[in-house]
């Protein structure tokens, strides 16, 4: 989803996204801690592409839940190094921070699409 959100389609997948996160809720309560923030990393990033600014405070919301799970001991089961769970806070961060005052710039989205 995260793909055909940054390729243009954030729009399309945007229904998957939401039914993606729903599962997830159900999973996280029986102990499945890794796939909401993940879930809702890839709603909030085509939150966010949406050039809909009444879409932006959702993708605020599911941005930062992602960063706030990157800095607890759960993101371990990610399986991703240090070095990336540091890159997508700061990106994240900058996303967040880029919707407060526009749509994230086509620099940021290609950034996404090589980096994650």
């Amino acid at each position: 989803m995260l793909n055909q959100s940054l390729a243009g389609y954030a729009l399309s997948v945007l229904d998957t996204c939401d039914r993606a996160v729903a599962l997830a809720e159900v999973l996280l309560e029986i102990g499945d801690v890794s796939r909401l923030p993940m879930y809702r990393d890839t709603r909030g990033i085509a939150l966010s592409l949406t050039d809909d600014p009444l879409n932006y405070t959702q993708a605020t919301e599911d941005l930062s839940s992602f960063i706030d799970f990157l800095k607890t001991p759960d993101a371990a089961s990610t399986n991703y190094s240090k070095a990336q769970l540091a890159y997508f806070i700061t990106a994240r961060q900058a996303i967040i921070d880029r919707l407060k005052q526009a749509p994230p710039t086509p620099e940021q989205i290609e950034e996404l699409k090589t980096k994650g």
